[in-house]
């Protein structure tokens, strides 16, 4: 049958632009319903492919230094040099962090990751009437500011733990 159409489309169009030459206006502006139809068509598909954007990767997992999980901190992802995809930063909450996939990591781009693992210090501050823990960032450079720990989301969901060492 698809071929019985096949044959049926092809002979329309050919003899549609058999009028289209001989000049009859009506099979032009047939011919040009047509043309603009299957331009609307493409013109479509390819905003509708540009408008869907990247894949993007939620990122989940836990944080431990020293063995211990650090209570309290963030992590932070920063493309690479040479990646595309936007800085992201979260929360560390009893050793968990996590990204939802709406904020997500771009598939397939590298990302630095920085975790700053925050304690108390033991003294506190008056701050607009409350007393407030003062509170210091602990962990070594070589996991923030100097980082070398990456990350190259590839799916949907990317799990990682990070079990850093003094």
């Amino acid at each position: 049958m698809l071929k019985g159409l096949g044959w049926v489309v092809t002979e329309f169009l050919n003899e549609l632009a058999s009028q289209v030459r001989a000049g009859k206006p009506i099979a032009v502006g047939i011919a040009a319903v047509i043309v603009l139809l299957c331009g609307a068509t493409v013109v479509k598909a390819v905003s509708w492919a540009a408008c869907r954007g990247p894949s993007l990767s939620a990122v989940e997992g836990h944080v431990r230094y020293d063995g211990q999980l650090i209570r309290q901190g963030e992590v932070t992802f920063t493309p690479c040099p040479g990646s595309f995809g936007q800085r992201r930063s979260c929360i560390i909450t009893n050793g968990a962090f996590g990204i939802p996939l709406a904020r997500g990591l771009r598939q397939g781009e590298e990302f630095v990751v920085e975790v700053r693992g925050m304690r108390s210090t033991g003294n506190t501050y008056l701050s607009q009437g409350e007393m407030i823990e003062e509170l210091e960032q602990y962990l070594p450079q070589k996991f923030n500011t100097s980082s070398e720990l990456r990350i190259r989301p590839t799916a949907k969901k990317t799990s990682v733990d990070y079990n850093l060492e003094p």
